[in-house]
């Protein structure tokens, strides 16, 4: 009851997050830090297996980010791929 009383106001950030910054994965750093932890909850939640299937969809209906680590990694190995068509010599060099 009180998570489907704070879900549509919880959307509602993510999907002002998302267009703001192209994502839908607070911070720490977030100007709402309960948003933060409420996020991680959800998380947690999910992983336990307790996370309503709804609320799961809602959430990736937004854009929510699952998995924080995961895509932290695979936004570095996009710059990187980035980076490396665009001729760095720094990375070219570090790679051989």
């Amino acid at each position: 009851p009180a998570v489907a009383m704070t879900l549509p106001r919880r959307l509602a950030q993510l999907r002002a997050l998302s267009a703001e910054h192209g994502h839908a994965l607070p911070t720490s750093a977030h100007v709402d830090p309960t948003l933060f932890r409420w996020s991680a909850r959800q998380r947690s939640l999910r992983k336990q297996g307790t996370l309503a299937e709804a609320v799961i969809a809602e959430l990736t209906a937004v854009g929510f980010v699952w998995d924080p680590l995961q895509a932290a990694w695979e936004g570095l190995t996009r710059a990187q791929c980035l980076l490396l068509a665009s001729g760095c010599y720094v990375l070219r060099y570090l790679q051989s």
